[in-house]
């Protein structure tokens, strides 16, 4: 289940973090951002859970238009019976090329780490958390997303399966 949800700087929502619960129900006025909040989940799960790209998801047209800002940060809390997860995601946006990249990318699964991406770099955790494998991965898909499934990091093929499962209406 979403616990919170936070997303900084697409369209709308800057700064805006909600509490969820298992079922939630959002009303307001029109343009107040109730639309953008299941579009950035939508996209979020599309990005983790059908390895879509960054440029196929996210867009320099979804940024703020107060803000004067390249990056878009977006965090998820997620309470399974296995533990709490979170997942942080950071992505930047170069206008004039009409490209973007992930620019940071993480999991954690009860405050411990899973999976780091920064630099061009992914760190893989194993299920005891221990270090496993850094390589060089692609910044422009989500390296939680893109990993098979191991036998020795089953809590990042948990934490997909998920994501697939959201159904957001």
């Amino acid at each position: 289940m979403v616990k919170t949800f936070h997303v900084d700087n697409f369209r709308c929502l800057i700064d805006f973090e909600v509490e969820l619960d298992e079922l939630n129900l959002f009303l307001g006025p029109n343009g107040s951002g109730k639309t953008s909040v299941f579009d950035a989940l939508r996209r979020l799960q599309a990005l983790i859970a059908r390895d879509a790209r960054v440029d196929e998801v996210f867009s320099a047209d979804d940024l703020s238009l107060s803000q004067n800002r390249d990056k878009q940060r977006f965090d998820l809390d997620i309470e399974t019976d296995g533990g709490l997860y979170q997942y942080g995601l950071s992505v930047e946006h170069h206008a004039d090329r009409r490209r973007m990249k992930i620019v940071e990318e993480s999991l954690l699964h009860d405050y411990r780490p899973i999976f780091e991406f920064a630099d061009g770099f992914a760190q893989l955790y194993r299920d005891d958390y221990t270090e496993g494998p850094k390589v060089p991965f692609d910044w422009s898909r989500s390296g939680v997303g893109g990993l098979s499934e191991r036998r020795d990091n089953t809590r990042l093929t948990r934490f997909k399966r998920e994501i697939a499962r959201f159904v957001i209406a």
